[in-house]
């Protein structure tokens, strides 16, 4: 992410090699931030596709190297969680912003590395997601009050999700 403008006031963001207008100048980032409409209305398709097709490569060496990569898919201004810090699994949120929905994206460990096992988006209204964790060939995501909210499977030895 860069800032437009100088040091003091911006008028976009920079995200994935797209300059973002905003809807107005701002004097730091916490006004940016703080404000709810801090995108044009007619960018937000564009911004929720970039946050939604942001590429993530299959495999990281260490988890830290995972989180850093995704803190940079992170849109400036906007909801990055890491969920599962001590868990055999990563979970990872990105807010797409106007769009009432996050970008999940869960990693496994295994021969070493972390690998990505599933990618998907979760509207906002569907409950809120707290946690994976992987019960033999399926993910299960629950909520703060351990119900499942999705299961997926992953297709064994290839570290990807079926269909």
């Amino acid at each position: 992410m860069t800032l437009g403008a100088d040091s003091e006031s911006f008028d976009h963001v920079t995200y994935l090699d797209h300059t973002i207008q905003l809807s107005r100048v701002y004097s730091d980032f916490p006004e940016y931030r703080n404000d709810p409409n801090n995108l044009p209305k007619a960018l937000l398709p564009l911004v929720a596709n970039l946050v939604r097709s942001a590429p993530v490569p299959k495999t990281f060496p260490t988890r830290e190297a995972a989180q850093d990569a995704l803190f940079k898919l992170m849109f400036p201004g906007y909801g990055y969680s890491m969920l599962g810090l001590h868990d055999p699994v990563a979970l990872f949120s990105l807010e797409v912003p106007g769009a009432g929905e996050d970008r999940f994206i869960l990693f496994t460990s295994s021969d070493g590395a972390w690998h990505r096992v599933d990618d998907f988006l979760w509207a906002e209204s569907a409950g809120n997601i707290r946690r994976a964790a992987m019960k033999g060939d399926a993910i299960l995501y629950y909520d703060s009050h351990d119900s499942v909210l999705r299961k997926a499977r992953v297709a064994p030895n290839n570290h990807s999700r079926e269909p």
